[in-house]
């Protein structure tokens, strides 16, 4: 394996109604050890400015937190 981490993510959305849905995600090392774990759904703000409601929306969501977290 080359990469020091890897970024595991999984959607549900529900193209009728965005609060239907979640966006976790996991980022783990080389050692296969979670470093960063973070399950967003409607309740949270970055989740609810995006209101996702396609597998591109939910992109939008994982890289927003991803932004956030990683600074």
């Amino acid at each position: 394996m080359d990469a020091d981490y890897v970024l595991y993510a999984d959607y549900r959305f529900n193209p009728q109604n965005w609060q239907q849905g979640f966006v976790h995600f996991i980022v783990c090392d080389r050692k296969g050890e979670w470093v960063l774990a973070e399950l967003v759904n409607s309740h949270f703000p970055a989740y609810q400015s995006i209101k996702p409601t396609s597998k591109e929306d939910c992109d939008k969501v994982l890289v927003r937190r991803l932004k956030v977290c990683l600074k």
